[in-house]
């Protein structure tokens, strides 16, 4: 039986990163940073996802569309000794895709009901980006990410299944220059709780 399903989910990102000989400008374009620093953060973000699972033996693998809206207030740069916290407000997407694998570990008594791991390795980009120098100034780079399921999903009709799960997303990010040796690296711990529904085709 196959899958399609649609999704929608809230979460909150923790930031760790790290910017060596660079420089990064606010939104007004003042200068907040000209050299190395430790960069931390917290941000809020909004899930829209699709996907598409296909059945093999006891397992679903399938490829699904993920976009996350980040929405950042404040930057907080650690360098020597001591933590300065700017403003910086700023609302951009992340665009993912992915391939996903996921396994049922129980079965609720009626039959209806299941609960089940997954992974999700993928790529991404971003995108609606009004600082660049958060990323750098090309945005290239290495984007990459993987993400943990636990879920609960619930036959409401004989083809529709209610689906909900908590998530775990790490992204990765970095940009080097090798003729400057400037690099600002990301690292963006993803905590959320997704809701959706499922359509079964035979």
């Amino acid at each position: 039986m196959q899958f399609f399903g649609v999704s929608y989910g809230i979460g909150s990102n923790q930031w760790a990163s790290f910017a060596k000989n660079y420089k990064l400008w606010d939104q007004s374009g003042i200068k907040i940073l000209d050299g190395n620093s430790g960069m931390r953060a917290r941000s809020h973000c909004e899930l829209y996802g699709l996907e598409a699972l296909l059945p093999i033996k006891k397992f679903r693998f399938g490829f699904g569309f993920n976009f996350e809206v980040i929405a950042l207030y404040e930057l907080k740069l650690h360098s020597e000794n001591k933590i300065v916290a700017y403003s910086f407000p700023e609302i951009f997407r992340a665009d993912k895709v992915y391939m996903t694998l996921e396994r049922a570990v129980k079965t609720t008594k009626n039959g209806r009901g299941e609960i089940y791991l997954g992974v999700s390795p993928g790529l991404y980009s971003f995108s609606m980006i009004r600082s660049t120098s958060l990323f750098g100034e090309t945005r290239t780079g290495r984007k990459w990410f993987l993400q943990l399921i636990g879920g609960y999903e619930y036959r409401v009709h004989d083809k529709l299944y209610a689906n909900i799960k908590a998530i775990f997303d790490y992204k990765y990010f970095s940009n080097k220059t090798i003729e400057f040796d400037r690099r600002i690296r990301h690292n963006i711990y993803t905590f959320g709780l997704s809701a959706g529904m499922r359509l079964a085709f035979r």
